[in-house]
């Protein structure tokens, strides 16, 4: 799944032999290896008789020409709703106190991660699922709540409650970044896993105003609007994180009507 799409079943992306067909024949060698297969790119790297700088650049030229094909795939869409900006960021580099940039369990203290969710907050904000990391944004509040009673937020409740605790409308954008890594739910969050994304949506989209946002973070592309009806994407950020390790995608979905069931509440 790393930075190409599966084909097990309906999807707005191209397939994956689409994808591989787009890639020079020399980088699809070492891109199958490294992201599709279980092979490190120095394990590759000997396989071939070359450097690993080599296969390396191979790989980020296929993860780009993938990339491209997406883009183009989601761009001819006929319907001008499905059409959204697809942005691949690299996470890589430094902090600004010298400490290695990755993007790992606190995804908010990437910066690269942070940069771009701070970039579409609007109004008064909901950071569903905060951990530890505290969010900016100079336009408006931002309540924190996490199950986790170990980290000091606002609230500590589960996530498919919240609807409990804030009247409907009371939000322009709401944060959703669940611990999409099942292993990690399990051990922190008392076995809360992906099986609960359709629960938890169901109790945040109430929340968000019209013309509002809701920014959800997982393993793949799928967001409120790919599950609801009365919402649009906006933008589909994905941040790669090596390449064998699989990319984080975050959603950016409007709502710019009531569904039924909201105005009848």
């Amino acid at each position: 799944m790393a930075a190409i799409p599966d084909d097990s079943g309906p999807s707005p992306f191209p397939t994956q032999e689409q994808c591989l067909q787009a890639i020079s024949e020399t980088a699809r060698e070492d891109y199958e290896a490294v992201v599709l297969g279980d092979k490190t790119p120095s394990e590759q790297a000997a396989n071939r008789g070359v450097y690993t700088s080599t296969v390396v650049t191979n790989v980020e030229r296929g993860k780009g020409a993938v990339q491209q094909t997406i883009s183009e795939h989601l761009a001819g869409e006929s319907d001008p709703s499905s059409q959204y900006p697809v942005h691949v960021v690299p996470v890589g580099g430094r902090e600004r106190d010298g400490s290695p940039t990755y993007l790992g369990r606190w995804t908010f203290d990437c910066r690269p991660v942070r940069k771009r969710v701070q970039s579409h907050l609007q109004g008064r904000v909901l950071n569903a699922t905060a951990g530890k990391t505290r969010l900016t944004h100079p336009d408006g509040e931002i309540v924190t709540n996490d199950i986790n009673p170990n980290i000091e937020t606002d609230y500590t409740e589960d996530v498919v409650t919240l609807d409990q605790f804030f009247a409907p409308k009371s939000f322009g954008s709401v944060i959703f970044d669940p611990p999409f890594d099942s292993d990690e739910a399990a051990k922190v969050y008392e076995g809360w896993h992906a099986s609960d994304y359709a629960a938890a949506r169901e109790a945040l989209a109430p929340l968000v105003k019209p013309g509002g946002i809701l920014i959800e973070f997982g393993w793949n592309s799928h967001g409120i609007a790919t599950a609801a009806d009365g919402w649009s994407r906006d933008a589909l950020y994905l941040f790669q994180r090596g390449p064998n390790r699989p990319d984080v995608f975050m959603a950016v979905d409007r709502k710019f009507q009531l569904t039924l069931s909201e105005s009848l509440r």
